[in-house]
């Protein structure tokens, strides 16, 4: 297994990159596909992939590409509630020793202040290494005492037990599909039988002895979908009969006895 960062690290959407990325992994002879989009070195998926501040509509499509496609998905903390980058409003607010550094050597070169702080916030890897919001408690649930940097100001907002209190918040649609993916052995082990983008909507079937699912990810305009009448839909959230509209998502299963 080896961490495909071509696929992780891309700094924006970009259907064509991923589906590009997805085939190379799934062609490797012997690899084990890794889905990850999110780490400590990065910025987070959601700041990265939504189209405005806490996009969760993308975050799910997102989500459920990683969890459903061939590969071992990999969820980094905070993910599964939609945290955002924290993001520094001076240069004292830097933690990162990278950005940091940044800083200080633009300065010297002859920067002025405000160049070398925007230049190091580029460099800088306290995106997504904020502490973990769990509560709207003081320091998000983390501590009791002033972590080593601040906890996100939206944590009062965006945190566990907010998620878990909440019907159909990002984190439910993690437990459901991380449930989909256990129930069924396709999601583990299902080969593909196809893997397509049709303008700006995702299709992929994976087949595992007579199991065959179809996730069809819409990040586009209105997609038409037809789901068969035979099998099962597993996911979806369409809220218009026949149709995906924006970030919307369908998970189908059937059976060769259906």
């Amino acid at each position: 297994m080896v961490f495909n960062f071509n696929l992780g690290s891309l700094p924006a959407f970009d259907l064509p990159q991923i589906v590009e990325q997805l085939k190379l992994m799934n062609d490797l002879p012997g690899n084990v596909p890794t889905l990850f989009f999110s780490s400590h070195d990065m910025p987070r998926m959601i700041s990265r992939f939504g189209e405005f501040a806490g996009d969760i509509a993308r975050a799910r499509a997102v989500a459920c590409l990683q969890l459903m496609a061939h590969g071992v998905p990999f969820i980094y903390n905070g993910e599964e509630v939609g945290m955002q980058d924290y993001v520094a409003t001076e240069a004292d607010a830097i933690y990162d020793i990278q950005g940091r550094t940044q800083y200080q050597q633009k300065l010297a070169a002859g920067g002025n202040p405000e160049e070398a702080f925007q230049f190091a916030l580029t460099k800088s890897r306290d995106n997504s290494r904020s502490p973990m919001q769990w509560s709207a408690a003081p320091f998000a649930g983390f501590s009791t005492h002033q972590p080593w940097m601040p906890v996100n100001e939206n944590y009062r907002q965006i945190n566990v037990a907010a998620a878990q209190n909440a019907c159909h918040s990002l984190w439910h649609d993690y437990q459901q599909l991380i449930a989909l993916r256990a129930q069924y052995p396709v999601f583990h082990y299902g080969v593909y039988d196809q893997l397509k983008q049709v303008k700006d909507t995702l299709i992929f079937s994976r087949r595992y002895r007579q199991q065959r699912a179809t996730v069809t990810i819409n990040f586009g305009e209105n997609y038409l979908l037809q789901v068969p009448t035979h099998g099962k839909v597993l996911f979806d959230t369409r809220t218009v009969p026949g149709q995906l509209t924006h970030n919307d998502i369908v998970i189908f299963i059937e059976d060769s006895n259906d």
